[in-house]
């Protein structure tokens, strides 16, 4: 048969049942239609192709494509080098497997055809097999691609976002267009880029470090500086981007290309539960930008440092200092009793920055929640620090009702630290805060959040993760304050005044509350 190479139906058979035992039905019948694209063939008019049953004329045998062929039939979400990367491992598996299952070895070309028993190893390893085997699978992808680790690394974001964020929409008031245009906007900052390369870093640098972060950095730019052992650790180290990864595999080739906005509801509950799509994101506000101080990358972060409980849930934004204004009453009472909450605020300086609690937040003028919360920084700089490793249990503190001049100085919202030295404050005059955490935060081991230790607030957003549990009858009447509340000792000035004044008429209502309802714009 000269150069003909001689193959073993029965072990391409064996292989074929191996590969495919890692695989659910549903999984099976995503990769056929995958591979099947790649080879130009309309998968819905094909129904009689079976990869369960493998004989000397069946057409897996026979079914194989050039690597520029399956090039150009992967989503155009992702960058060309990833195209071509992962196009040479399903190349790469073909030729291991090809050499197993002949009598004649040869070396890789470029023209070595991509077989579909080469397509599922390949699958089989980057999403079924021990992390080990998978941060090899990655590493061999990433040498394809070419260029430096930063490079990838950036190239897996901006793909896998889209895919993530695909989710956070209503099916029913987007379509794909709008959700594509929205979600593919550049966010302005390598936040989660640096986050990813820096803390699984390797050294003892400390990556908070402005100067030992710049030099940690700069080694992800050189090409070739990440051996495979180096790249190995790195990988494994790195849950946050073995997500990522697990993100494009799920949706290019185990999803069949659906889009978010058709999988069924069953689907997208394990997609959300396993972090590999976004919660449902709605707002009370007219915007069409889901937010004004977060970008999809920053979202991620948070999203996946949540309790599972609160991925699955819709998120909603319940307050809004762009819509709202800037009241501290219509702020607190947007918070009381709502249930788990992510508070995010821009400071004059341009710095964004929050935490998360998960219990409701309540009136009561001492510490208390839980080691779920924890406080984060998005701009300069993209970080999360959790409060499960603090040494003390000052998790959250709201008090706006203190009505003795002692205490005035406490009224406010608080994360961390000590009274009058948070990690996280916001007075009760809406207008500063502070983040008093040098070296660092005693309750969530965060260093100062705001540029300066002492900030005045710009924007502030709040969002509702998980609606309350809390039975409707066991929560407290929501007591509603005025601003004569917070200033006692202007109170009891205006009491003397018109105590003095024999018309007896004042100007002003210590009577006067907000509205037990926050008036909110319609969402046409």
């Amino acid at each position: 048969m000269g150069n003909k190479l001689s193959t073993s139906s029965e072990s391409i058979s064996r292989i074929q049942e191996s590969l495919l035992s890692h695989f659910t039905s549903d999984e099976r019948e995503c990769l056929i239609g995958v591979f099947n694209r790649f080879c130009g063939i309309d998968s819905a008019n094909n129904h009689n192709y079976n990869l369960n049953v493998v004989g000397k004329d069946d057409q897996t045998e026979k079914k194989e494509i050039s690597l520029r062929d399956a090039q150009q039939h992967f989503s155009q979400i992702i960058s060309n080098s990833l195209k071509y990367g992962f196009a040479k491992y399903f190349q790469y598996e073909s030729i291991k497997i090809k050499q197993s299952t002949t009598t004649k070895l040869s070396s890789e070309k470029q023209e070595d055809p991509i077989t579909i028993l080469g397509f599922l190893s390949s699958i089989q390893k980057l999403r079924r097999s021990p992390l080990s085997d998978e941060a090899q699978s990655i590493f061999i992808i990433y040498r394809a691609c070419g260029g430096a680790l930063r490079t990838f690394v950036r190239d897996v974001i901006d793909a896998s976002i889209i895919y993530w964020f695909e989710g956070a929409y209503d099916s029913s008031k987007i379509n794909d267009v709008e959700f594509i245009s929205a979600a593919v906007l550049p966010n302005g900052d390598d936040g989660l880029l640096e986050f990813l390369l820096l803390m699984a870093n390797s050294s003892a640098h400390d990556p908070e470090n402005p100067e030992t972060s710049a030099e940690i950095l700069k080694t992800f730019e050189i090409d070739g500086y990440f051996t495979e052992p180096l790249f190995i650790n790195w990988y494994m180290k790195n849950i946050h981007f073995q997500i990522l990864i697990k993100i494009l595999i799920e949706r290019l080739f185990l999803s069949a290309h659906q889009s978010a906005l058709l999988l069924t509801s069953k689907q997208i509950t394990n997609l959300r539960k396993t972090n590999l799509l976004a919660p449902q994101i709605n707002s009370l506000f007219p915007t069409k930008s889901f937010s004004q101080l977060l970008s999809p990358d920053d979202y991620f972060l948070l999203v996946y440092n949540l309790p599972s409980n609160c991925r699955v849930t819709p998120h909603t934004m319940i307050f809004s200092s762009t819509f709202d204004g800037d009241s501290w009453h219509t702020f607190v009472n947007s918070l009381l009793y709502q249930g788990s909450t992510i508070i995010v605020v821009k400071d004059t300086d341009g710095y964004v920055f929050g935490g998360f609690v998960y219990e409701d937040w309540h009136m009561l003028p001492r510490f208390y929640g839980s080691n779920l919360n924890f406080l984060f920084t998005v701009r300069p700089k993209l970080r999360v620090y959790s409060g499960a490793n603090g040494f003390n249990e000052n998790w959250q503190y709201l008090n706006s009702g203190t009505q003795t001049l002692p205490n005035e100085m406490l009224l406010g919202l608080g994360m961390g630290g000590q009274l009058d030295y948070f990690g996280f404050w916001i007075d009760s005059n809406f207008i500063t805060g502070h983040s008093r955490a040098a070296p660092l935060s005693s309750t969530y081991n965060s260093p100062r959040l705001s540029k300066q230790e002492e900030f005045k607030i710009d924007q502030v957003e709040v969002w509702l993760v998980k609606p309350t549990e809390r039975d409707p009858d066991t929560i407290p009447h929501q007591q509603k304050y005025s601003a004569m509340d917070r200033n006692p000792a202007e109170m009891e000035l205006l009491e003397m005044a018109a105590n003095n004044n024999p018309t007896r008429k004042i100007g002003y209502s210590r009577f006067v509350r907000e509205p037990d309802v926050r008036p909110t714009d319609d969402i046409e």
